[in-house]
């Protein structure tokens, strides 16, 4: 759900006046010339808003796979008493 309020708070954000619009034409450049595909107009936009989504979530999915991975880590050793 992060990663959805955060794609679409960034097309919010470019608003009106298309104030994001050089930020998603470089988004687009960068992704064209890395994948060899075209990408401009709404596709530039549409992937520079789901990077802002992934870029938001990161941090969530890092702590959760952290969490995971303590939680599934065999037990270490036992201290005698």
């Amino acid at each position: 759900m992060i990663s959805v309020l955060a794609h679409e708070l960034t097309h919010i954000a470019s608003g009106q006046p298309d104030s994001l619009r050089p930020l998603f034409r470089a988004i687009g450049r960068r992704a064209a010339i890395r994948t060899g595909l075209r990408i401009q107009g709404q596709r530039a936009e549409e992937l520079a808003c789901d990077l802002v989504g992934v870029m938001a979530a990161a941090p969530i999915h890092q702590s959760d796979a952290k969490l995971g991975s303590r939680c599934l880590a065999p037990p270490g050793p036992r201290l005698r008493t």
